[in-house]
């Protein structure tokens, strides 16, 4: 197309482009957003929305004002001529957007004064911020039910492990009592043949045959 061409974008880059513009309200949804606030940023779509969106914060029942608790992300710098009253302006902003919920930000939003450069982008865009609460909603559930079945698996996986650990345990504990059998045998073989002459032979103690000691070992 004609308009691809002279913004210098092959038809793949407006392709990506197409697909990153429907996610970006996610960005400002969890991170630090950076104002740079003049005297028409308070008339543009995109801007108000940016500003509305950064100061949310998203939680699983829905989206929640950042402003003023330890999840305000936003930092406001006045230019231009803003500057002169950067106080006034930044208040404004504040107060306009902070408590705002899905359905008032896509009522002021979609008024006619709030101007954009391509129209296709806030046709786009209002539907989305209706229902911004339950977007939010469904990626918390879909983490959630992301790390249950993790856990899930986790928990399948150890009892898996167990299974095979118990038999070579137990047979391990079998080896072990065989192998301080044969020690003791070979203790008591070691007293009765390296006992001092002229000793009297040790009670209870008796030579094991050598071919029983041999099937121990085996």
């Amino acid at each position: 197309p004609a308009h691809v061409l002279q913004l210098g974008r092959s038809a793949e880059d407006a392709a990506a482009f197409k697909r990153m513009l429907k996610e970006v309200n996610r960005l400002y949804l969890g991170t630090t957003v950076l104002i740079l606030l003049d005297m028409s940023y308070v008339s543009r779509f995109w801007t108000q929305f940016e500003s509305w969106l950064a100061m949310q914060f998203a939680m699983p029942d829905g989206l929640k004002p950042a402003v003023g608790t330890k999840n305000e992300r936003h930092h406001i710098v006045c230019i231009q001529n803003a500057a002169s009253q950067a106080t006034l302006y930044t208040t404004a902003l504040v107060d306009n957007w902070a408590d705002q919920t899905p359905q008032q930000a896509h009522a002021f939003l979609s008024k006619p004064d709030v101007t954009v450069t391509n129209q296709s982008d806030k046709e786009a865009q209002l539907p989305k911020i209706k229902a911004l609460d339950a977007t939010v909603q469904g990626a918390f559930g879909e983490l959630a039910q992301q790390l249950e079945d993790e856990l899930t698996a986790s928990k399948a996986a150890a009892a898996h492990a167990d299974a095979e650990l118990t038999p070579w345990e137990t047979l391990n504990e079998r080896r072990r009592a065989r192998g301080t059998e044969v020690l003791s045998l070979g203790r008591v073989w070691r007293l009765r043949f390296f006992r001092p002459s002229g000793s009297a032979p040790a009670r209870g103690l008796r030579l094991a045959p050598t071919r029983h000691i041999a099937d121990l070992h085996t």
